[in-house]
């Protein structure tokens, strides 16, 4: 069985199934490599090129149009293919192994006769990659479905007939003796039984099943190619890139303005709330190590005594009050979600975000209730040191309070001078051309009123 280097094998990823068993994870794009053993080289070196295609949520290849070329390999050349699981939400979003499948190209095709074959590659899965599911049958199979295109499909056929050492005893005992064969002793040169060709029609010739205890052959059984065709697999991908998800209901004004200071807007949509709730898990861990700072500068505002080298007055003391009120009901709050968010898979997190009303309105609202009491916390012993600092230096305070404003309004500051500017010429262009319009008149009448 020998192919030809110039003409390169077609691999082309079609679909998969049964993938979901192996990750825990309710919907997951795997990726699928390809990788052909070269000359020299092993199939699993890292100098061995491969062909990597990722499916969708749903098995199918969006991109049936893509096709592997593959030269300089032999029918015998091992055929390694691997399903990789990367993370969505991980930052480092290693690939991880779930399974796997190693077979010689000779194998792929030596029982199909098409010049395009599809066929179906059994999957190998790993130690505690497969999770039992609710409806999974026993003995159930991960797949993975490729269309293969050989070298050259007569050459291939023609070097390695399709049938095995019984078919050719078979046929030998049924073939007329010849003179060679009648012979009881072989020469001393070593004669050799040379046998004719099969024939095409012998080739395709199949042994016919008997029925047991009876002589009659078993009728043929005969199968509708509409059912046939309708229980195949379908042929198109379910699942594309540019495939639009449904439209989501418009948000009504109090929706609008929530969203504006909360993740609700990427919460209500699935296919962003595992990154939007990630997101939301980093801001209660950053917010409890800054509320816990700040209720440490409290708490040491407390221990001031009254003698001390600054005044310290009622607003003040009511500022360091409100501060140190806000920054203990952001802790209570921030200790509160992550004990009932940060340590569950996230199909729980997502039913317990859910409120009566099937949405994530109140979540979104009240997750950020610890960043709003750290605000306060922060503008309340901003107030305070204010206070203290106005009894020292009126004047420091003053100016650097009025440079720190400018710089953080300074783009409206600088919009709304473009702004006025723009008018004021506007204005000026526009006076100028009704001077203009009111001499020419002038002189047009004083012209005409001229004897």
């Amino acid at each position: 069985m020998c192919t030809s280097e110039s003409e390169p094998w077609c691999f082309t990823v079609l679909r998969s199934s049964g993938l979901h068993l192996l990750r825990p994870e309710k919907s997951w794009r795997p990726i699928i490599t390809i990788q052909v053993e070269s000359k020299g080289g092993s199939v699993d070196c890292d100098a061995t090129p491969y062909h990597e295609t990722t499916l969708g949520s749903d098995g199918q290849n969006p991109n049936q149009k893509e096709i592997f070329y593959i030269h300089d390999v032999s029918p015998y050349s091992k055929i390694s293919i691997k399903v990789w699981h990367r993370s969505q939400s991980k930052k480092k979003r290693k690939r991880i192994l779930v399974a796997n499948a190693c077979h010689m190209l000779r194998e792929l095709v030596k029982e199909h006769n098409e010049p395009e074959q599809c066929l179906d590659v059994r999957l190998n899965t790993l130690p505690g990659t497969a999770k039992r599911h609710k409806g999974a049958r026993p003995g159930m199979w991960p797949k993975l479905s490729l269309r293969v295109r050989p070298p050259s499909i007569p050459k291939l056929h023609h070097e390695e007939p399709l049938f095995d050492d019984d078919d050719l005893s078979c046929y030998s005992d049924s073939m007329p003796p010849t003179p060679s064969s009648t012979d009881p002793t072989l020469s001393g040169q070593g004669d050799l039984i040379v046998l004719p060709p099969p024939t095409e029609q012998e080739l395709k010739r199949r042994l016919q099943p008997y029925i047991i205890d009876s002589d009659d052959e078993m009728t043929p059984l005969l199968i509708d190619d509409n059912a046939y065709l309708n229980s195949a697999p379908p042929i198109l991908p379910q699942y594309s890139e540019t495939e639009k998800p449904e439209d989501l209901p418009p948000m009504g004004v109090t929706q609008r303005i929530v969203a504006s200071f909360t993740m609700y807007a990427e919460l209500r949509d699935e296919t962003h709330y595992e990154r939007a709730f990630s997101r939301q898990q980093m801001e209660w861990t950053y917010v409890g190590g800054l509320l816990t700072a700040m209720a440490a500068v409290d708490t040491a505002v407390f221990s001031i005594s009254p003698d001390t080298l600054f005044v310290i007055n009622p607003i003040a003391r009511s500022f360091i009050a409100l501060s140190s009120t806000a920054c203990g009901l952001g802790i209570f709050c921030d200790a509160w979600f992550i004990f009932r968010y940060n340590f569950v898979p996230l199909d729980t997190a997502r039913v317990r975000s859910r409120d009566m009303f099937g949405s994530y309105f109140f979540f979104s609202l009240q997750a950020r209730v610890p960043i709003i009491c750290m605000l306060m916390s922060g503008m309340s012993l901003m107030g305070f040191l204010g206070v203290v600092a106005w009894s020292v230096w009126p004047t420091g305070l003053l100016v650097l309070s009025f440079l720190v404003g400018v710089l953080m309004t300074l783009q409206f500051l600088v919009f709304g001078a473009w702004w006025f500017v723009g008018k004021v010429m506007c204005m000026g262009r526009k006076i100028g051309r009704a001077v203009k319009w009111l001499v020419g008149r002038g002189s047009g009448e004083g012209t005409s009123n001229t004897p």
